[in-house]
């Protein structure tokens, strides 16, 4: 992973791209998503279940692995850890662990279905301990519009790559490395 103070800019005290809002995957992101690997979007607003949610823009279910260094506000890393993304959208995610975050910045790495690394800063909005026990954090991301969709679509894709190729292997009977 690069050097926390690589992805940080401690003179304006916050990350590179903070401010950058406003971002929409367009429909033909959105619509290409969708009709090749099978993206259900949900959105702002009620649900059925009548709760509310606070995001934005829209919300992708996912399941991806995230490594995570957390930042204070002068660029220093404070702690490391892994977590799992349970949904994204183009400025955030909801990520779950073990271990709360109490950091004020926090730089996120995972990889793309050909194994290369894709990271990006945010900014964590909230950290809940759930039921289980584990907690869920909510983090906006702080890069530029590129950036963040960027990120954001490669771990839809890992995600529905790896889900896909997990299924096709099933139906074949192709075992996993290891399996007996």
């Amino acid at each position: 992973m690069a050097e926390a103070s690589a992805l940080f800019d401690p003179a304006a005290k916050r990350p590179f791209g903070h401010g950058m809002n406003g971002l929409k995957f367009s429909r033909g992101v959105a619509n290409n998503l969708r009709r090749r690997h099978g993206v259900s979007f949900s959105f702002k607003g009620a649900s059925a279940m009548g709760e509310t949610h606070q995001r934005q823009y829209t919300r992708v279910k996912t399941c991806n692995l995230i490594s995570y260094t957390c930042i204070d506000a002068q660029g220093t890393m404070i702690n490391q850890g892994m977590g799992q993304a349970l949904d994204i959208s183009q400025n955030g995610l909801l990520l779950e662990s073990g271990c709360p975050i109490e950091s004020e910045y926090i730089a996120l790495m995972s990889a793309d279905p050909d194994d290369r690394l894709v990271n990006i800063v945010g900014k964590v909005a909230y950290t809940r301990r759930s039921r289980t026990g584990r907690y869920k954090i909510g983090i906006r991301f702080t890069g530029s519009h590129e950036e963040n969709v960027r990120f954001a679509t490669s771990l839809i894709k890992t995600f529905h790559y790896r889900r896909t190729k997990r299924a096709a292997d099933t139906a074949t009977g192709a075992r996993a490395p290891g399996a007996e």
